[in-house]
């Protein structure tokens, strides 16, 4: 009875640094009306594109909130292999992947 009340937040619960080294704060987002450039600097002087990101994923009525994307960021251990097996949709070396 919660899946249609309550608002989705990200938690990483093992986490694993990982870098984007083709991140650009300054570059436009496919859909220019999510991107937020008035704070571009986050904690600890890194570089930050502030993105918009839905308070429910079948709710648009409960709003959005804004996220701090940066160059760094964490992600779950179990979504990422360096020898991934055939199927494998999440980070491995040397992959793209696209961040919705």
């Amino acid at each position: 009875h919660l899946e249609p009340a309550v608002p989705r937040r990200l938690v990483v619960l093992d986490p694993l640094p990982v870098e984007i080294v083709n991140f650009t704060p300054s570059l436009p987002s496919p859909e220019t009306s999510t991107v937020d450039t008035a704070s571009p600097v986050a904690p600890y002087g890194e570089e930050v594109r502030w993105v918009w990101a839905g308070n429910h994923p079948r709710n648009a009525a409960m709003g959005r909130r804004r996220v701090a994307l940066t160059r760094r960021v964490v992600i779950e251990r179990a979504d990422f292999a360096v020898e991934p097996p055939p199927g494998f949709h999440r980070l491995s070396p040397g992959a793209r992947v696209r961040l919705r």
